[in-house]
């Protein structure tokens, strides 16, 4: 049975209380939280309210044509596997390799570069569980407002990144550790789902 990775949070106590005060000190500001990740050297994030879970990943089949969406077993159950990075990126699937990938820290605090799996929240009862493989540890990101910007049209129809909805601004300090320096890409979970053809 793959066991669930805890989420990241922050790189430490102090850094999570700076923020805290940071948000309270602008009561009237509104905030959403997100699940923060690297897929291929770039940074994107999720609705938290759209994650279920995250595991290791395990073995995946069915997909000799490579067309992106394939199985795997979790759980005594068969999930699919989105290659997400072939729907954002429009590009084939690629062996990914232990330089991909970041370390995850185990049971055993012993960190591991294993490519993990992110589930997503099921619409239903009924509706087909899904994953998507990230190249991370993902984080837990609190945000405001101001720190989204939306996408002009020219590169939501031209750019080489798709399903994606806005922008994600770093903010200027106290930024922990693990946090990328580069503006990170909200995506739109609905339309990355739309690509796959599966109803969720």
């Amino acid at each position: 049975m793959l066991n669930s990775v805890r989420l990241q949070r922050s790189s430490s106590p102090r850094g999570l209380k700076r923020g805290a005060r940071g948000l309270h000190s602008v009561p009237h500001e509104a905030s959403q939280q997100l699940i923060q990740f690297r897929l291929r050297r770039e940074w994107f994030a999720l609705p938290i309210q759209a994650v279920q879970k995250v595991v290791p990943l395990g073995p995946v089949y069915g997909d000799p044509q490579q067309t992106g969406v394939s199985l795997t077993l979790y759980q005594g159950q068969e999930l699919v596997v989105i290659d997400v990075g072939l729907r954002i990126f429009n590009d084939p699937p690629s062996d990914r390799g232990p330089e991909d990938l970041e370390p995850v820290e185990g049971k055993g605090k012993i960190a591991e570069k294993q490519q993990l799996l992110l589930i997503l929240a099921k619409a239903s009862p009924q509706a087909v569980p899904i994953g998507l493989p990230i190249d991370s540890q993902p984080v837990l990101r609190r945000i405001t407002a101001n720190q989204v910007i939306p996408l002009s049209e020219t590169y939501l129809s031209q750019g080489n990144i798709r399903c994606v909805s806005s922008l994600m601004i770093p903010p200027p300090t106290d930024t922990p550790v693990e946090q990328p320096d580069s503006p990170v890409f909200i995506l739109d979970a609905v339309t990355l789902l739309a690509w796959t053809k599966v109803i969720h």
